[in-house]
């Protein structure tokens, strides 16, 4: 048992209270803290959702922490808990208690959702000043780190990262907000409209978090459906869903749907229509807090039970007020009139991501080349720097890190290339040479064959290298070089002789001489001998078709599986040997094509066939004969049937409502 641990600070992660004690402590790693606190020398620092809170609580000294405190006060749980059934926060609340924590994610289901969830501490200018002003130090606030939060709620401000986390932070690591932390500190700016909302959203978080007496217990589906109902948006027991989300994107602007994640899309299977029904518990808190905010106004409103519908859907409460105590009032709360769309990228210049340049890191590259992704409409930027590196990645931008990204390397360049020289000649292996040039182990290996470098682990063959024309490099459009003519030459000259065939082999080859040296490719093309045309006896061939779809129409029952299927040229033809004779060749077969047309059903003749099979199979079972359970037995829409089906249910009650009173 330790003799001391740090009080609390209001709204404090259990994270933050950690590395204030490693530092009380002088402790000279952080697995000696963590051996301190648990006993253990693993144990992973996570600011959301941790674990062994149970062992932790029972080795501090007793200062009041209870593990509910530790859990409701210093975690994230209250937000990811408030829209789950009672089992999982009673599964979710145990693992924090009890496990390694390695199945905490998966009980949340929340790693299957698309939202951007960004591992970066953040925090607020003003509330570090007043943390100093009034402890001496400052923390990590909870609310700082809840995913989409980018404004302080307190002070109407945006809030600061700082890429030094993206290098130094590891998985044993606690680090305490100070000034040297942020001295490169990265805010965003943000235009009023965008502002506004993300505030709404902040600030209904931060009651989500601290309103220890929300009635957990309250239904979250039957609230929507109640609230869905009362604003305008269900009609005759389904959800008007075109209406909904016309006035979801007309409520929030596009760019803060971008920002968060949670853009329609278009979907139909998307998060979007699926967060209003049965099990939708995967559903990410941040787009149930977006739909209340829209539906009900707010959480508290939401958690009360109290429906009421909303007068106006169009624009959001204007909840932004700058403060008087304010030392420098946000300069983001006035709206620029002459403000024009950001360039998706940010201004120039940009960052060199060659690992292998002394530039690496800074902002060298003057130009980039933007154009326009052919399926999603999105930017795509390529940059390329003076060392010969280029990349590419699809934008827009939308948090600071994003600029640190590579969608994909277009070309390495010299640079990078004399650096592998260098690695492989000093004998390195190749982990660590993929490491320090941020590549994976497969392209150390090709472009150590294809740069012909001796080297002692094993690699591809120079063969199967250039014909990979991923990783090849490229030859020139004139024709290639002599060499590699030569040896595609000898290739296909080598496949016209074999007597397997690999006929996608022969297309690469074929092709690149196509390109290259298609003269030669002219003059040595694949030799084709002449066909013998075997003339098929259509008559006889009508013949025996005639009696193969016969013996198939009166075995139709082996084929309907209990239940009528409509008899059509179709899917008599996909139970033949040969379907594509009667699909192709209706010229060629005139009995078969006529015995067809004579016993294909129309669509009246197979419903009023299936009909009579729901009367029999009701008969059979006793079942009450009545026009709806009829209907719905043999699958027919009752605002399809026609005057023909309408007769034969007629009848059909007609005659068991006479076999009925005979007997009274």
């Amino acid at each position: 048992m330790i003799t001391f641990f740090p009080t609390p600070y209001p709204d404090e992660t259990l994270y933050s209270i950690i590395a204030r004690y490693h530092i009380y402590s002088g402790n000279m790693t952080y697995k000696h803290t963590i051996t301190n606190l648990l006993g253990m020398r693993v144990w992973r620092a996570k600011w959301d959702m941790p674990s062994h809170i149970g062992v932790l609580q029972s080795r501090i000294p007793d200062i009041g922490l209870t593990t509910d405190d530790l859990i409701y006060n210093h975690t994230l749980y209250p937000y990811y808990s408030a829209f789950l059934p009672e089992e999982r926060r009673f599964i979710i609340k145990n693992q924090m208690i009890d496990s390694n924590g390695s199945g905490i994610t998966r009980s949340l289901s929340t790693g299957s959702s698309d939202i951007k969830i960004e591992k970066l501490l953040c925090h607020c200018k003003h509330c570090m000043e007043e943390d100093i002003e009034n402890f001496g130090e400052s923390y990590w606030r909870r609310t700082h780190q809840i995913p989409g939060v980018f404004v302080c709620p307190d002070h109407q401000v945006p809030l600061m990262t700082s890429s030094k986390q993206l290098i130094e932070f590891n998985k044993h690591h606690f680090s305490t907000p100070n000034e040297d932390f942020f001295l490169n500190a990265n805010t965003l700016h943000f235009e009023k409209e965008v502002l506004n909302q993300l505030l709404t959203y902040a600030i209904e978080v931060k009651w989500l978090l601290n309103e220890r007496e929300v009635d957990l217990e309250f239904k979250t589906l039957e609230n929507y459906k109640a609230l869905l109902k009362t604003n305008g948006y269900i009609c005759s027991r389904y959800v008007n869903l075109r209406k909904w989300r016309k006035d979801f994107e007309n409520f929030y602007s596009k760019e803060l749907l971008e920002l968060l994640s949670s853009a329609s899309r278009g979907s139909k299977n998307g998060w979007f229509d699926s967060i209003f029904r049965q099990g939708n518990s995967s559903i990410h808190p941040l787009r149930h807090i977006l739909v209340i905010i829209l539906l009900s106004g707010s959480l508290r409103e939401f958690f009360s039970g109290n429906i009421q519908a909303k007068k106006d859907l169009k624009t959001p409460p204007p909840f932004l007020e700058a403060k008087k105590d304010l030392k420098t009032p946000p300069p983001f709360l006035e709206a620029k009139k002459d403000l024009k769309t950001p360039p998706p990228f940010g201004n120039g210049p940009w960052m060199c991501l060659n690992p292998a340049h002394s530039d690496y890191g800074k902002d060298v590259i003057k130009e980039i080349e933007i154009v326009e992704c052919g399926s999603t409409k999105q930017p795509i930027g390529r940059f390329k720097c003076k060392c010969g590196f280029s990349y590419s990645r699809k934008g827009p931008d939308l948090v600071e890190s994003d600029k640190f990204k590579i969608g994909k390397t277009i070309d390495f360049g010299p640079v990078w290339k004399e650096k592998l020289k260098q690695l492989i000649k000093q004998g390195n292996t190749m982990k660590d040479i993929a490491k320090e040039l941020n590549v994976s182990p497969n392209t150390i290996k090709r472009y150590a064959t294809l740069m012909n470098l001796s080297y002692s682990w094993r690699g591809e063959q120079l063969e199967q290298t250039l014909i990979s024309q991923k990783f090849s490099d490229k030859i020139s459009k004139k024709g290639g070089t002599n060499e590699n003519i030569k040896h595609r030459r000898a290739e296909w000259l080598n496949l016209l002789e074999s007597v397997e065939k690999n006929e996608r082999y022969r297309d690469t080859v074929s092709q690149w001489l196509r390109k290259y040296d298609n003269e030669w490719l002219k003059k040595n093309k694949v030799k084709k001998g002449k066909r013998s045309i075997k003339r098929i006896n259509w008559q006889k061939r009508d013949e025996q078709l005639l009696v193969e779809v016969k013996t198939i129409v009166e075995n139709w029952d082996l084929y309907e599986h209990h239940r009528p299927k409509r008899i059509t040229r179709n899917s008599i033809s996909n139970k033949l040997k040969s379907p594509s004779v009667v699909k192709a060749m209706r010229g060629s077969i005139p009995l078969t094509q006529k015995y067809i047309d004579s016993i294909c059903e129309t669509l009246e003749q197979y419903r009023l066939r299936k009909l009579k099979w729901a009367v029999k199979e009701m008969r059979a079972y006793n079942d009450p004969l009545t026009k709806t359970k009829l209907l719905k037995k043999a699958g027919i829409s009752g605002t399809s049937i026609l005057p023909s089906h309408k007769r034969f249910i007629n009848e059909v009650i007609i005659d068991i409502w006479k076999y009925n009173n005979k007997y009274i």
